[in-house]
């Protein structure tokens, strides 16, 4: 309650301690109120407020930031009604301060969501078709590589065969930052996975930057995705030598966690359970409280632009979920930070490998039947091609009702290969599911240039992934894909 002609103000007493900010400011002059506005916010505030106050206004409403004792933020909400003589002159204000920290901060992390949601749909319209056309590239790639090549040509060949893969990793890249890569999951013998990435850390880091490996007996087999468990290493690697830019140590450890109810220590939301936790940790300039609460959130970065995504995190994050896992992080301004990855632990008895298989040649195809169903017409004469001369009966087909009709009057297929999106109306899946009434037999091998979750109307749930080979794709790949589903692995 201000007086503006007697300058007096009232405020509730401990107001500082009821909005967050810890110490008693109640004895408060009217003119100091500033004072306690975040430096960057006051010019906002002192023009808003006079602007209000050389008008007709009878209210004022303004945001601002707060700086905490700790250094951190605390976004207020000032309210104010004024009272006006005959002159218009403002004799009175009665308002309220109102701590909108937690309220901002959601409403900030759905803004950063519907953010990463356009960047998913984006991401997965540009990989379809970005990986169509990779997979044309590759094709072609390898029909060149057959032609008995010499010298410089040869060479040529092989550069643009490295150039393909390579853009196929960016793109698979991009899908994994918009969360919806599809995970090949397998189990893993994960102290020799961590040694064998050793290398590939250490090539990541600066000279400056020490790095120690500390595995304990015994670990439990693991099921996870390894390319993706890589990636979430090598990301949390990276954060870590960023931390350090003038040097230092981090640590990578793995050892057994049995989870309980109730446990302390261990993440909230992680159900009981056994686990191996992988902990990256550095000794460089930690975090404060503000920045930890929100390191794991979508675009967050305290990084120079250019310089950081604010995905890293955020996908390490995802990963961890999607495996049925969680992370947990620990810093410090000035000591460090730990990041552990809980993973749960299997009880397949699957031997534990750490690397893939090499793809094995395919047989001869013949006495088999082939419906080609893709609408990309390039693909669709390569894989007639290739197939063809692997001795397979092939038949093509540009969209899901044209296929359809040709399921209906043709001798039976012994395999439907169809891409998921297409025109047409039908999309694969829906597709596979009518083939397969008027043709039970009928084998089906999806073909995708996308992850799973980038077109809603797609029911992938009704697949499984291993019966999905993503573009693009070698010929060794296809073949072993064909085989595989024609015996029903």
């Amino acid at each position: 309650d201000y007086d503006v002609r007697k300058n007096e103000l009232w405020i509730t007493p401990s107001w500082s301690e009821k909005l967050g900010l810890s110490s008693d400011h109640s004895e408060i002059a009217p003119e100091s109120w500033l004072e306690f506005v975040a430096e960057s916010d006051r010019p906002r505030c002192v023009a808003s407020l006079v602007k209000t106050l050389r008008s007709a206004a009878t209210e004022w409403r303004e945001e601002a930031r707060v700086i905490r004792e700790d250094g951190t933020t605390l976004y207020v909400q000032m309210n104010a009604t004024l009272l006006r003589s005959d002159d218009n002159t403002v004799y009175r204000a009665l308002g309220n301060l109102r701590n909108i920290d937690t309220e901002r901060r959601l409403n900030e992390l759905e803004a950063q969501n519907r953010g990463l949601e356009a960047l998913r749909q984006m991401t997965g319209g540009i990989a379809h078709d970005f990986n169509n056309l990779l997979a044309i590239i590759l094709g072609y790639v390898e029909v060149l590589e057959d032609a008995g090549l010499e010298n410089d040509n040869k060479e040529a060949v092989d550069l643009i065969g490295q150039a393909t893969d390579s853009a196929a990793e960016l793109t698979r890249r991009l899908l994994e930052f918009s969360g919806e890569s599809n995970l090949e999951v397998s189990v893993i013998a994960t102290g020799e996975f961590l040694e064998r990435l050793m290398p590939l850390v250490k090539s990541s880091l600066t000279n400056s930057v020490e790095i120690g490996l500390e595995i304990a007996s015994d670990l439990w087999p693991l099921q996870i995705d390894s390319s993706a468990l890589e990636r979430a290493i090598l990301n949390l690697a990276l954060n870590a030598r960023d931390a350090m830019p003038n040097g230092g140590k981090l640590t990578i450890e793995c050892e057994n966690k049995l989870v309980s109810e109730g446990m302390v220590g261990q993440p909230a939301d992680l159900a009981p359970g056994r686990y191996l936790c992988i902990t990256v940790s550095d000794d460089g300039h930690g975090m404060n409280p503000d920045v930890l609460a929100r390191a794991q959130e979508p675009y967050f970065t305290t990084k120079l632009a250019g310089k950081g995504t604010g995905l890293g995190l955020s996908s390490v994050h995802g990963f961890a979920k999607q495996s049925g896992g969680q992370l947990q992080i620990q810093s410090e301004v000035g000591v460090g930070t730990k990041v552990r990855l809980y993973l749960p632990s299997t009880t397949d008895v699957e031997t534990p490998t750490s690397v893939r298989k090499n793809h094995v040649l395919h047989e001869s195809g013949e006495g088999h039947s082939i419906l080609i169903v893709e609408d990309e017409e390039a693909i669709r004469s390569h894989l007639e091609r290739v197939l063809s001369k692997a001795g397979y009966a092939t038949v093509t087909a540009g969209d899901g009702p044209t296929a359809l009709e040709l399921v209906r009057r043709s001798a039976p297929f012994d395999l439907l290969l169809t891409d998921i999106v297409m025109p047409g109306g039908m999309n694969g899946v829906e597709l596979a599911q009518e083939a397969k009434e008027l043709s039970p037999d009928l084998r089906v091998l999806f073909t995708s240039g996308f992850a799973g979750g980038a077109f809603e109307d797609v029911d992938l749930k009704a697949v499984n992934q291993s019966e999905i080979l993503k573009k693009p794709y070698r010929a060794a790949e296809l073949f072993e894909a064909i085989e595989k589903t024609l015996q029903g692995k």
